[in-house]
């Protein structure tokens, strides 16, 4: 009997007619036997087959034998390509599979070219999709994994093909490993295509766009095959071995793997632009919608948007210049989570309580996500003129993008390799009692090329101190207590990971100044000679802040 059967899209499959016959090769006896072949196709009755290719897939764990055959009635014009993509989707394979680690089992795999369109009928505990390949384990052959792959409209080429056979045999690896599983659609085609990218991480947009396109008013478990962008997401915070772990902790509810807290985290950095393919050289090919924007100058009330558990939602609040704004928020589901951030620079914060937009407007992003509920309560807004409070420096301001990438994508030693900034943001507060702040809030840098070898580290904290103004220069004095970041450090180096919370001091403030209609700009103020002798550094703490609530 046949399990059931793991249906992929037309995208993938190939034309398999626009390639000319090739040499006669080795015979393989098997299709000849009653029932073989109707594993693959029900039309197919015994007949002779020849074999493309035979590779092995050799993974810590073990090896299985990948093998290709045709009918010997169907033509493949560049055999000898067919032959050596599989030889290379074999190897690629290999090593996805150490990269997700664990006990991973895999039975030997045999592929069949058919110059058919795959059949459009279902049966017993088959579903076959025209226009699709197919891939599944069946009886009586145990030990062998069977995966049709079936014409289509358009050709196909080696990236195709390898991607292709690698979702195709994480089916194959689903089934032995883990042969009680839930089957959903998400979970089981989610993780197929995340392990084709593990193999071919350059192999192209494939269904993100999809995702980007249905996300906003479709739960990620009501997707499939796009629900790839969450397993992208997975693997590149935490590594393939997350994705791993990952099915067999799926069991009843959606919350139990990825709670309100996960999910918003995996928004941010959807948002952000902040997801890697697993080479982290790549970015995400990814376009992210906003599902509405509000401009707002006047009292007014926002109803609570209605957005379905499990999507994600970012709309675009624009404050009219020259106002504060008082918001007060109605009670929310204890599953709803709303994070604010500028626009344009700064991190992830609390939903605001007062804003003052002063010469300019300001534009936050509102971001909505939950887990079972439906609804976030309604916001109040009250709008009055400004007032008194923005006279600068005294205010509450938000570092810059800009400002972020070039203050923490820089070396202090020369000749060292510089991090990246990734993420979060920096802000400034002025209190007109001549108080004030300065606080990291979740800022994320990487530095490291090789997947194998790299830090991300994340900071949080800040200082607190008493300012004054002294010939156009802005002078801060630490005030007594903690001014010291939390630094969190993820390492990893080949296939381990170490983590660890280490103290750093901060950025000190102590700059000339000058505002402007876009906000507060800091200089730094002229330096003296190194105390290290020798020691030359170019590292440049100018910083850029527009105004925030």
């Amino acid at each position: 009997m046949i399990r059931a059967v793991f249906v992929a899209i037309a995208f993938f499959a190939g034309a398999l007619i626009l390639w000319p016959a090739g040499a006669p090769a080795e015979r393989y006896s098997l299709c000849r036997t009653d029932g073989y072949l109707h594993r693959f196709d029900p039309r197919l009755l015994p007949q002779d087959c020849e074999v493309i290719a035979t590779a092995q897939i050799n993974w810590r764990g073990g090896h299985a034998t990948l093998r290709a055959i045709r009918p010997s009635s169907t033509a493949m014009p560049d055999e000898g390509q067919a032959a050596a993509d599989v030889r290379d989707a074999a190897l690629r394979i290999g090593a996805a599979m150490d990269r997700m680690g664990g006990s991973l089992q895999l039975d030997d795999v045999t592929v069949l070219f058919s110059s058919y369109a795959s059949p459009p009928t279902a049966s017993g505990d088959e579903v076959l999709v025209k226009g699709a390949y197919i891939a599944a384990a069946g009886r009586p052959y145990a030990d062998e994994c069977a995966v049709g792959y079936f014409k289509a409209g358009r050709a196909h080429d080696s990236n195709d093909l390898i991607f292709t056979l690698a979702h195709e045999i994480y089916h194959c690896i689903q089934y032995k490993t883990w042969p009680t599983s839930r089957e959903d659609g998400w979970l089981i085609e989610g993780t197929a295509e995340y392990f084709g990218y593990l193999a071919k991480p350059d192999f192209g947009a494939g269904f993100i766009p999809q995702f980007d396109a249905h996300i906003q008013r479709h739960a990620l478990n009501e997707m499939v095959y796009p629900a790839v962008v969450y397993f992208l997401w997975l693997g590149d915070k935490d590594g393939p071995l997350a994705v791993r772990a990952f099915i067999p902790a799926y069991d009843l509810d959606m919350e139990s793997v990825i709670p309100a807290d996960t999910w918003l985290r995996f928004g941010q950095d959807y948002f952000d632009g902040n997801i890697k393919m697993p080479d982290p050289r790549l970015p995400l090919p990814s376009t992210p919608q906003v599902t509405t924007t509000r401009s707002i100058s006047a009292t007014t009330r926002i109803a609570s948007p209605a957005y379905p558990p499990y999507s994600l939602n970012e709309e675009i609040w624009s404050f009219a210049a020259n106002k504060r704004f008082d918001l007060t928020y109605a009670p929310r589901p204890a599953d709803t989570r709303i994070t604010w951030r500028k626009d344009q620079g700064g991190g992830w914060v609390e939903p605001l309580t007062t804003l003052s937009t002063c010469g300019n407007e300001q534009r936050y992003r509102v971001l909505y996500v939950s887990t079972n509920s439906f609804g976030y309560g309604d916001t109040n807004i009250r709008v009055q003129p400004s007032g008194g409070t923005c006279r600068c420096p005294i205010g509450t301001w938000e570092e810059t993008s800009d400002s972020l990438k070039h203050y923490f994508e820089q070396s202090a030693v020369p000749g060292s390799t510089p991090p990246k900034y990734v993420s979060g943001g920096r802000r400034l507060t002025l209190n007109a009692d001549h108080t004030g702040s300065f606080s990291y809030e979740s800022v994320v840098t990487e530095t490291g090329q090789l997947p194998s070898a790299w830090l991300r580290q994340t900071k949080t904290g800040g200082t607190h101190f008493t300012w004054k103004v002294v010939d156009g220069n802005l002078l801060t004095v630490l005030q007594p207590g903690n001014n010291l970041l939390n630094l969190y450090n993820e390492m990893r180096f080949g296939t381990g990971m170490r983590t660890e919370n280490r103290r750093g001091g901060a950025q000190s403030i102590g700059h000339s100044f000058f505002c402007d209609g876009a906000g507060l700009h800091l200089r730094q103020l002229p330096r003296g000679p190194s105390m290290i002798p020798g020691l030359q550094t170019n590292f440049n703490v100018d910083m850029d802040f527009a105004p925030a609530g």
